[in-house]
């Protein structure tokens, strides 16, 4: 028995030129050229298909024809989409600890408190430590701005243990 992820299915170019597709034919092509489309692939293409057609299909049905999205459309819709995935991710790694999994019949007084809201301000302390916000959504954001960052300047991926004594607040290699 394990634990299953459901893979995703990465958008191609074609298929996004499909759904931008379905976009001039509601909105006009003049709504979404060259450029735009561009713009746009540059920020989705890491996106998942099926959410793309879902994001598209809800902008067709939720808007009049002469309001085409904007890409702050786009994106607070990839972000909606992106935190739903995850806060379902999170929420099911702390059902498989702490309901049925490792820590189901064992004190979590360790992890920082007896009841959930000590066990949440102790997440909140190492939230604002490691991240600097209070939230992990924020915390997401920051790491994902980290890791683009790091990857610009050709550094390697920062470590998954923020407390690795090898990297830095910001990942980089401590010499």
């Amino acid at each position: 028995m394990g634990i299953h992820f459901r893979r995703e299915k990465a958008m191609t170019n074609q298929f996004f030129q499909t759904q931008i597709d379905r976009l001039k034919e509601r909105f006009g092509e003049r709504a979404f050229d060259m450029q735009f489309s561009k713009i746009l692939w540059m920020m989705l293409d890491d996106m998942d298909a099926a959410d793309f057609e879902k994001m598209v299909s809800t902008m067709i049905a939720n808007r009049r024809h002469t309001n085409p999205p904007l890409e702050v459309d786009f994106r607070e819709g990839y972000l909606a989409i992106k935190k739903i995935k995850f806060t379902r991710e999170v929420e099911g790694a702390a059902r498989a600890v702490y309901g049925r999994g490792i820590l189901a019949n064992t004190n979590t007084s360790a992890l920082g408190g007896h009841t959930p809201g000590e066990r949440r301000s102790h997440l909140e302390g190492i939230l604002k430590k490691h991240y600097g916000v209070t939230n992990v959504a924020d915390a997401l954001e920051v790491a994902k701005i980290r890791l683009k960052v790091a990857r610009a300047n050709g550094e390697p991926d920062p470590p998954l243990d923020p407390n690795d004594p090898n990297f830095d607040y910001f990942g980089r290699k401590r010499e």
